[in-house]
């Protein structure tokens, strides 16, 4: 029998898809960033008169002093602060106005009347601080230097809130008993020392320190976090009296 002959297959057209038109992405609008805050200056020097209205019928406010002493400084921020303290209110609106004014304080002296544990803010109120709370209030501000014309405020337990609080603090000036006119007349030399002094020399401040005791047995400790054994033991010995 003859082959059949295979039927011609039909030739398949094939036609190309044309690729897709791609449509460009939509870009996410970018999130704007907020404004950023200007960085606040750093305070040289705050004074802290507590119970303001108390020292000065005693006769015993030096913060305008030392304030005008600061004034002539050659220092390049000559931004000063003086506080009148009277109750926990005017201490309320005081630092929160700082807060918002300054990142830092370098030098804070607090005046007025004291033991080893508290500070008194007002006599009409019979309100007093104890050291912890005023280390609270002073720890945004980051002090380096404290400095108190305060009668008992070098004991060991007003030394020991500070350091425990502040890690910024590198020394405190403090007197472990009453303190006397001399040593308020000494620490007007001492605040400018510490505002111009890029770094504290431990032989000029012991050399101020038997220099106050020899003529009026002042005594004004240099603190710090390591204290010696000589401070340690004047503390002691300040605590026992106190009993």
């Amino acid at each position: 029998m003859p082959a059949k002959k295979a039927a011609p297959r039909k030739s398949r057209k094939t036609t190309k898809k044309r690729p897709a038109k791609r449509t460009p992405r939509q870009r996410k609008p970018e999130a704007k960033l907020a404004p950023k805050k200007p960085r606040l200056p750093s305070l040289p020097l705050l004074i802290l008169e507590c119970d303001a209205d108390r020292l000065e019928r005693e006769g015993m406010t030096m913060g305008d002093q030392l304030y005008k002493i600061a004034q002539l400084l050659p220092v390049n921020n000559r931004n000063l602060e003086l506080a009148l303290i009277n109750s926990q209110d005017d201490l309320l609106e005081a630092f929160a106005n700082f807060a918002g004014r300054y990142s830092s304080i370098k030098v804070i002296v607090v005046i007025g009347h004291s033991d080893a544990w508290s500070v008194r803010i007002s006599t009409p109120n019979n309100a007093a601080l104890d050291w912890p709370v005023v280390a609270n209030w002073f720890e945004k501000f980051k002090p380096q230097y404290l400095v108190f014309v305060a009668c008992n405020a070098g004991q060991y337990p007003a030394k020991a809130a500070f350091f425990e609080k502040l890690k910024s603090l590198k020394a405190m000036f403090a007197s472990p008993v009453k303190i006397s006119r001399l040593q308020a007349e000494i620490i007007k030399t001492l605040v400018p020392y510490l505002l111009l002094a890029k770094r504290i020399d431990p032989d000029a401040i012991k050399l101020g320190q038997w220099l106050a005791f020899l003529r009026d047995r002042t005594v004004i400790l240099y603190c710090t976090r390591r204290d010696s054994d000589w401070n340690k033991l004047i503390q002691f010995g300040a605590g026992l009296s106190d009993l």
